[in-house]
């Protein structure tokens, strides 16, 4: 099955204009100036750049829907996002041919890869005001009686408005669909049978799923026979799972908002996003089956709130190693900035380049890595439940997988000025003795004799900790061979002194790490290898500020889960049924 998603648009991988005659130049000329082309890319060109997409280790490639879109230049501008669909049974011509539509999926799938089609069942889209469609030019919707009356959405806290008003404006009118009527469902239903099977699609994200009532998604989820990922923009999880119960899954909105507030700044609250970890357990009946994510087309880019690397790096990794389906967004990987207003955020990716040397891109390419290779070494280990196993101000601790195989997640949002200090953490699962390699500096920790692990933190980079026995045979710490000897590997010793805090005597906790000598070599990560924060020398640390045992209750495991991973590609998501069915995790 999907262990990981990248996320991409056909018009973001390559420069194409098109011409009116159909010719079509390979040129660099810049979006802004290419007045009267089609200006944007193909499925030939996301084919090109499969290598740059798998070189990050993603084995699922999200694109944007595939049907005819309206034709018109608006005062909205163009259909080039795909969601402006007026007919189901033609493809966009401006994305390319059905044959070369074909050859990118052929190509996909050759690399062992996934297809996962961005669809919408909400609306059609017409150029025109909602009081006056032309009903006759979309198909195969091309009566009025398959549409709500017109009215606009307008109160998101009523349902019936949410669902049954139309989107758009007086330029792009998004004529809302009688999803609810037997004829309706119907018709969809033998569209994504043939959609599926005719083009051998792996996997969907259905877009505006919050504005469809549940009830529609049961029957239609049986035609196509494949997963899918609804988009429900709701920040209340025991809202937005209705969908998920009813589609199979969502994108993780609900963690999304919580999780960007945590680390957007140095002010962002670890706690709300702790609440909501555990809000979205109890709410939902799956985590672990969600989309886990932090940028897409409909936010703004994470650079948009913070160029501090260090805190990108932190939101990235609780994105691939907490519950859910990682998804990256076309450009996360290159720190791309952007809002929405205007879509800044879907600047096509070759204005920033394809540099497999950038630190997102590399960060990324090593949490895949990571996480394929604890899927295949611990059992079970996407369906185990994510744990809080450490909070305080500002930082984070987490466990998931089972006894003997768990993975300990540490992150902060001290951002990349953070100074050198120590996390005692306990709750993580080890028996005292276990030695432990951090994945990103490859530096060795062992669980002391009292069971606390004193995690050395510096620069405000994420920790992942893994029993480095289990290490053995992945691509991470030049352990690809099962005989290299283990990393030189350090201790600590935990003790509580007396001292004054704002004035007051108190009791706190300090660590003192007592590493074997070991060879000092660079990293990527700027950390030495065999070395914690910087070369620096084992020293006492205070506990972080608000440290304290994690608020929160121990989960059992489920028994079920799908994991996947998105880059560059703009819609879509995957892992079929069948894959599920058949035991992959």
């Amino acid at each position: 099955m999907i262990e990981t998603v990248a996320q991409t648009w056909p018009g973001a991988l390559t420069d194409r204009f098109v011409h009116g005659d159909g010719s079509d130049d390979s040129t660099s000329i810049p979006c802004a100036v290419a007045d009267g082309l089609y200006c944007g890319g193909t499925w030939a060109g996301i084919k090109s750049k499969l290598d740059y997409i798998q070189g990050m280790g993603f084995d699922a490639v999200w694109i944007s829907p595939i049907t005819a879109q309206l034709p018109q230049k608006t005062g909205d501008g163009e259909a080039y996002t795909a969601y402006w669909q007026q007919d189901l049974y033609a493809l966009n011509p401006k994305f390319g041919t059905a044959e070369e539509l074909k050859e990118l999926i052929t190509e996909v799938h050759a690399r062992g890869m996934y297809i996962m089609l961005d669809i919408v069942v909400n609306h059609m889209g017409y150029a025109g005001p909602g009081w006056y469609v032309d009903y006759g030019v979309l198909n195969p919707f091309n009566d009025r009686k398959y549409y709500h009356d017109y009215c606009t959405v307008d109160d998101p806290t009523n349902a019936t408005n949410t669902q049954e008003c139309w989107l758009g404006d007086w330029m792009v009118t998004l004529a809302d669909l009688r999803t609810e009527d037997a004829d309706v469902q119907a018709m969809f239903g033998d569209w994504i049978e043939q959609m599926v099977a005719n083009y051998s699609i792996d996997g969907l994200r259905i877009d505006t799923s919050i504005n469809v009532e549940p009830s529609f998604f049961p029957g239609f989820m049986e035609s196509a026979g494949v997963f899918a990922l609804g988009e429900v923009m709701q920040g209340d999880d025991s809202l937005a799972c209705q969908w998920a119960d009813a589609i199979g899954s969502i994108l993780n909105y609900p963690i999304y908002y919580t999780l960007t507030r945590a680390f957007q700044s140095t002010e962002g609250s670890i706690g709300d996003l702790v609440a909501t970890i555990q809000s979205a357990k109890a709410n939902c009946k799956d985590t672990t089956v969600l989309g886990s994510f932090s940028e897409n087309h409909d936010v703004p880019r994470f650079a948009n709130y913070t160029d501090d690397m260090a805190l990108a790096k932190n939101i990235i990794t609780y994105n691939f190693l907490a519950d859910g389906i990682p998804i990256i967004y076309q450009g996360q990987e290159q720190h791309m900035n952007g809002d929405t207003t205007p879509y800044i955020n879907r600047s096509p990716l070759w204005q920033a380049g394809y540099d497999t040397t950038a630190p997102l891109y590399q960060h990324i390419a090593t949490l895949n890595a990571f996480r394929q290779h604890a899927i295949r070494h611990s059992a079970n280990y996407t369906t185990y439940m994510n744990e809080v196993i450490y909070q305080d101000l500002h930082s984070l601790g987490m466990r998931k997988g089972f006894a003997g195989s768990q993975v300990i997640t540490v992150l902060n949002n001290n951002g990349v000025t953070a100074a050198y200090f120590l996390l005692d953490i306990t709750g993580h699962g080890f028996p005292p003795g276990t030695q432990l390699t951090e994945i990103f500096t490859c530096a060795n920790l062992t669980v002391n004799g009292t069971g606390h692990l004193n995690v050395p933190m510096f620069a405000g980079t994420p920790k992942v900790l893994y029993p480095t026995d289990l290490l053995l045979g992945s691509p991470l710490c030049g352990l690809n061979d099962a005989a290299s000897e283990p990393l030189p590997s350090s201790t600590t010793i935990t003790e509580a002194i007396s001292t004054t805090l704002n004035g007051r005597p108190t009791v706190i906790s300090t660590a003192i790490v007592k590493p074997v000598p070991a060879t000092t070599t660079t990293t990527s990560g700027g950390e030495p290898e065999g070395t914690w924060g910087g070369g620096e020398p084992a020293h006492p640390s205070h506990r972080a500020l608000g440290g304290g045992p994690a608020v929160y209750e121990r989960n059992l495991p489920m028994l079920i889960s799908a994991a996947v991973a998105a880059t560059v590609a703009q819609a879509g998501y995957l892992a079929s049924a069948e894959l599920l069915e058949a035991g992959h995790t």
